[in-house]
């Protein structure tokens, strides 16, 4: 077989994974529950994959935040949990988290 052919198929098949493992990773992050409080205030739950800590958890409830507050939005208190989750990978405890966040003015 020719050098250029097996270094296409190898360039491709490298990349159809790496693009593989990127929707997957996006795709774990799932908003369970957004509810308005007092004050210009949210709780936000969100659930993560195996491989998410707590600082990928907050930065997804900030992206969410700050949809919910047409701005800027700032993270209160957070409590970290597991629920149990299967897919076609594994099942088990994922992490999840609960933030309450601030609307923020925007000097508007």
């Amino acid at each position: 077989m020719n050098i250029k052919w097996i270094t296409i198929a190898v360039g491709t098949l490298a990349l159809t994974a790496c693009a593989s493992m990127t929707w997957h990773e996006g795709s774990m992050i799932q908003y369970s529950q957004v509810q308005a409080l007092d004050n210009n205030q949210y709780q936000i739950e969100v659930m993560g994959g195996w491989d998410h800590d707590q600082a990928a958890l907050e930065r997804a409830v900030l992206k969410k935040a700050k949809t919910e507050c047409n701005g800027n939005a700032e993270i209160i208190s957070s409590s970290m949990g597991t629920y149990f989750s299967a897919s076609q990978y594994a099942s088990g405890d994922a992490p999840k988290i609960i933030s309450k966040v601030q609307c923020l003015d925007n000097g508007l």
